[in-house]
């Protein structure tokens, strides 16, 4: 088991070598940069082993050099291959001195390699996971040094802050233009090259941070054990990492300003905004960001819930809340608006079902997990999505469609009649109904469009409530000779 400061430490490192391999692999190709990153790695190890329990012989790295050389020496995809294959048996070795003591195996045969093999993919594919479950355990060996517990745990709160910050970021930035020029000309990069290189730098640290920690385990639980441990967080990682969110997302509330509500005014002052424009940007991103923020609150409340985290987090995640719902009523505010001038679609009206859900399951969370209840979040949140969804299939979302659409058209309103000819069975129904209510030229395009169906035979294994009243109505359509049904 590697000890907290030395778990810090690599995660450190794997940071490190995570923004080196961002700048090694910039651009097409792979040759010298992959071999310089490979020696980068080694070094790192090399300095981690210092001291350590029981670090892998020196000449284990004999593999990685030579096979890391190769794709500096030769452009042949076919040796390449043979190269990735002698990088991963030398990660194998390096692995294999903890294997041998803890299973107690006397020599490196064929066997034991292949159980190193193992356990250094899995230790590919968990990443970081057991190094950041190592740091956060608490080292009773070590005298409380306050001045060295703090940088230690800002530093754990930046590295656990890092990914939802990237994640959350890059999305605002892609929902609004001046919050992504602002966040530009901070960081001198835009949303698409922002999203490559933390791509490239996250999975360089996390695959890094995961072989290291493999190669410099002393004997101790091995993947995936660890992948299971849990920690807590201390106060001052809750409040990076709670703190940063927060203020990441206040900062666009107060760039978006009046465009998150401004609506029919601010498209009134903006010759070049149009309301299609105004709705759909950015709503995807918005309802995004607002669903992965409540994981990413659970799993907070959940390392902060035994330890003094806990008192910062209530607050810290309440105006996370707050301001979470400020960008749920924005995206709400836009969908009412684009509907408002376009119709109801579908995609709109499931569109707003998930809306109310999230809103529905943060308030939740508020309630349950924010006052010491956590063990009623998941029951109500499951119960809120369960009411939801029943209360779509009792409405019938299509029929719902129909309906919205054919009250604009008699309000004179231009009527999508492909659109709503294709909603399926379940919209048929009602669309055969309302025909007599349709102006003269929708009524026999409608007519012509849902005629010039094919009839197939109901299977009675296959039978569905609304193909049965589709079916029916199709025949009383047709039964009037496609015309106007009466």
């Amino acid at each position: 088991m590697t000890t907290p400061r030395r778990a810090q430490q690599l995660l450190a490192a794997a940071v490190g070598l995570g923004i080196l391999g961002e700048r090694l692999l910039h651009g097409p190709g792979l040759g010298l940069n992959l071999t310089l990153l490979v020696m980068a790695w080694l070094g790192a190890w090399l300095l981690l082993a210092r001291g350590a329990e029981s670090p892998a012989p020196r000449w284990t790295v004999v593999p990685l050099v030579l096979c890391a050389a190769g794709f500096a020496w030769r452009d042949d995809p076919a040796l390449w291959m043979f190269d990735w294959l002698g990088i991963g048996v030398g990660l194998g070795l390096m692995a294999l001195p903890a294997l041998r003591r803890e299973r107690s195996l006397e020599h490196a045969g064929v066997g034991a390699l292949s159980l190193s093999g193992g356990q250094t993919a899995l230790a590919f594919a968990a990443g970081a996971l057991p190094a950041l479950a190592d740091a956060l355990r608490a080292d009773p060996g070590q005298g409380r040094r306050p001045g060295r517990e703090m940088l230690a745990a800002t530093a754990r709160g930046l590295v656990l802050a890092a990914p939802p910050l990237l994640v959350f970021g890059a999305l605002l930035m892609s929902a609004d233009a001046r919050f992504d020029r602002l966040v530009s000309s901070l960081i001198d990069v835009h949303f698409e090259a922002l999203v490559e290189r933390a791509v490239v730098v996250g999975f360089v640290a996390w695959t890094g941070a995961g072989l290291l920690w493999n190669a410099l385990r002393p004997v101790g639980p091995a993947m995936p054990a660890r992948m299971l441990s849990t920690g807590t967080l201390g106060a001052v990682e809750v409040a990076v990492i709670a703190g940063l969110l927060d203020v990441l997302f206040l900062g666009f509330v107060a760039v978006q300003g009046s465009y998150l509500f401004g609506g029919d005014k601010l498209i009134a002052t903006q010759s070049d905004l149009s309301y299609a424009e105004y709705a759909r940007r950015g709503f995807f991103q918005l309802v995004v960001v607002a669903g992965l923020s409540l994981p990413v609150l659970l799993g907070l409340a959940r390392v902060a819930a035994t330890g003094p985290g806990s008192r910062l987090f209530r607050p810290l995640a309440g105006l996370q809340i707050a301001l979470l719902f400020l960008i749920l009523g924005s995206a709400s505010h836009r969908l009412l608006l684009y509907v408002s001038q376009f119709g109801l679609t579908l995609d709109r009206l499931e569109a707003a079902a998930v809306l109310t859900w999230i809103g529905a399951t943060l308030l939740w969370f508020a309630a349950t997990v924010l006052r010491g209840r956590a063990e009623r979040f998941l029951p109500g949140g499951l119960a809120a999505a369960a009411i939801i969804l029943a209360t779509l299939h009792l409405v019938n979302p299509a029929a719902v469609v129909v309906k919205v659409n054919l009250g604009r058209a008699s309000a004179g309103v231009p009527l999508d009649v492909h659109y709503l000819a294709d909603l399926g069975a379940d919209g048929m129904p009602a669309l055969v109904a309302a025909l007599p209510d349709l102006p003269q030229g929708d009524r026999q395009l409608v007519s012509q469009l849902l005629c010039s169906r094919k009839s197939t035979e109901e299977q009675p294994l296959a039978w569905n409530y609304g193909r049965a009243r589709a079916v029916a109505a199709l025949k009383r359509l047709r039964a009037n000779g496609c015309g106007i049904a009466g």
